[in-house]
């Protein structure tokens, strides 16, 4: 997908009624340009972030409406189905539960949102410009669906009978390098949402088809290993050279995955007359594994479903169930039979983050269904902080001793022992790895805070790499890698303080927001060509840093010139100012200053 406006109706955070962005018009040089990302800049409370919240908040607000499944709660009202207009036909969910679920103030009550998405309708690719409005107190709708042209950018006529679902982007990844709760939020219900779909599936056996249905998913660091051993598995090797380069990631060596199965919920009646059980039967009978819908069955007349489980058993080289502790112990030692294990129970490195994803939130079991509901309800900025923290042992799921080898060291060290920044950078080209096929919004909150200079300077040419189609070396693979099964359109916003980002992208992709106090947030692009500019140019004029020095070094030269102002030897002041700081343009201008006098 890619954003072409969005218009605020009503105050959201510091973005005032009326904030209005518009991303790109419609023609052919931006319908087929490479991809690149959008980078907000500015300073500390200007605004940038929430452009990131708003959007999230958006997008879960839409997905909900075509959910086959939201949480229950006593008050609210059941599905509904209805035809809104003939322009969706699709199922809708209740105002009430879609507004309790969003929650109030953590939406913007009124919008207008345009993109434009790929999409395959009866076998033929389209491209369509999708226009979404949102009154206050009503759901949002589809104003306008209509085709553009990929060559000429023109919008021709408008198509009637496209749901909600199908014009949404295929995810809304979030990623945030530090507690950004405000962007999490509608991710966090997302997760506890596909939690309770699982839960809902496994207690009323209705069968789980392996796969969340809520499109959002916020990647924290709590997913990081899976994110990893998905693309060490699963992608080329020409993918995943980005960490071989960078990071000097040789291979994934071993590791190892825990799944207990003392952990149970109870049967629904539908459930007990299924197994043909009696309804009278005690009630510590009356429980099923919390894991069952994972595990291998054989529906009445169907073939057998391999569940992840019994996959992730058949690719490990050893496992042992021990009893006391009614744990599976899966441990991988990792060389290419390990990996063609994989890739034949998995079809793809989302395939395989997906099924490590559904297991990971089943450790949200944890969580009280009262605690539950102030999260669903809540629009709080600290809701992480209420969420209770499980021991590493109490986990359904959970990823143990993986290590990696590594250029220029011996042994194979363990993933916890690379540094912050090389995390990072993992995990913020490893999530880009796992969609980069998919039709994809990515909301990045200062992704790149703990890297060092290099690889600040490189971030940019690092995410575009990851989406390059023609990486490539056989011809077969070439073929195989260009012809996906759906069109892929990615958009990335990502929020910086960093100069090196806005030096790699073009003006037209760089959006400055300043905010006074009391005053609208209002955003520009710089005036002056960004791409290839100095550090220092960008600093000063877009990042609004007057100095390229930090603060102690700024006190020093002004010591310095109290001593030249005072009359001091200037010879004698030039030899100090040499020794003791290094070069700038602050202090060359001072030295000048300096020798100025003595000329």
């Amino acid at each position: 997908m890619k954003l072409t406006r969005l218009k605020l109706n009503s105050d959201f955070n510091s973005l005032h009624e009326g904030f209005e962005l518009n991303f790109r018009d419609i023609n052919s040089e931006t319908i087929n340009e490479e991809f690149a990302p959008y980078v907000l800049a500015g300073r500390n409370g200007s605004g940038k972030s929430n452009v990131l919240e708003v959007l999230a908040a958006i997008f879960f607000n839409l997905d909900l409406r075509h959910l086959d499944f939201i949480p229950k709660k006593l008050g609210w009202k059941e599905y509904e189905e209805y035809e809104e207009d003939e322009e969706d036909e699709s199922k809708s969910n209740s105002f009430e539960e879609i507004e309790v679920l969003s929650a109030e103030n953590s939406i913007p009550k009124s919008y207008e949102l345009e993109y434009i998405i790929p999409v395959i309708k009866d076998g033929k690719e389209l491209l369509l410009e999708v226009v979404i409005h949102k009154l206050t107190a009503e759901l949002p709708k589809v104003i306008s669906v209509k085709e553009v042209n990929s060559n000429t950018g023109e919008i021709s006529l408008t198509f009637q009978k496209f749901g909600l679902k199908e014009i949404l982007p295929e995810y809304i990844v979030g990623y945030s390098s530090g507690e950004n709760q405000v962007l999490s939020l509608p991710f966090l219900k997302s997760r506890f949402i596909q939690y309770d779909e699982y839960l809902d599936n496994l207690i009323n056996a209705k069968g789980y088809n392996g796969k969340p249905e809520s499109r959002l998913s916020y990647l924290d660091n709590e997913f990081s290993q899976a994110i990893l051993l998905s693309n060490m598995l699963m992608q080329k090797p020409t993918s995943i050279e980005p960490f071989k380069k960078e990071v000097k990631i040789e291979a994934l060596t071993q590791f190892q995955i825990i799944i207990q199965q003392h952990h149970r919920e109870n049967y629904s009646d539908e459930y007990l007359i299924a197994l043909n059980l009696n309804n009278d039967s005690p009630e510590n009978t009356r429980t099923i594994p919390l894991i069952a819908e994972l595990q291998t069955r054989k529906p009445d007349g169907k073939a057998i479903k391999l569940g992840v489980i019994d996959k992730l058993k058949s690719c490990s080289t050893s496992h042992f169930y021990d009893n006391e502790t009614e744990s599976l112990y899966l441990d991988y030692y990792v060389n290419s039979e390990t990996v063609d294990a994989f890739r034949f129970h998995f079809d793809d490195a989302i395939d395989l983050f997906q099924n490590f994803q559904v297991l990971l939130n089943l450790n949200l079991y944890g969580v009280s269904k009262k605690l539950k509901t102030e999260l669903y309800e809540s629009n709080s900025l600290y809701v992480n902080e209420t969420l209770p923290t499980i021991a590493s042992d109490e986990r359904i799921m959970r990823f143990k001793d993986l290590t990696l080898k590594k250029e220029g060291i011996e042994k194979p060290i363990y993933l916890k022992n690379l540094s912050d920044g090389e995390h990072q950078f993992l995990h913020s080209l490893g999530l880009c790895l796992l969609y980069k096929d998919k039709n994809c919004l990515f909301l990045m909150d200062e992704p790149e805070t703990h890297f060092n200079p290099d690889w600040r300077a490189k971030f940019i040419s690092s995410l575009q790499n990851c989406f390059k189609r023609i990486t490539i070396a056989s011809e077969m693979e070439i073929d195989e890698f260009l012809q996906p099964a759906q069109p892929t359109q990615r958009e990335m916003l990502i929020t910086t303080h960093s100069p090196f980002l806005i030096s790699d992208s073009k003006k037209e992709k760089v959006l400055v927001f300043e905010r006074d106090v009391d005053k609208p947030v209002v955003i520009s692009r710089p005036e002056y060509n960004t791409l290839g500019a100095s550090i220092d140019q960008i600093a000063m004029i877009t990042l609004g840093k007057e100095e390229s020095i930090g603060g102690v070094a700024k006190s020093k030269l002004k010591e310095f010139r109290k001593r030249f102002d005072i009359g001091e030897d200037n010879i004698q002041l030039v030899k100090e100012i040499n020794k003791e700081l290094g070069d700038s343009l602050e202090k060359l201008l001072l030295i000048r200053t300096i020798e100025g006098r003595l000329n």
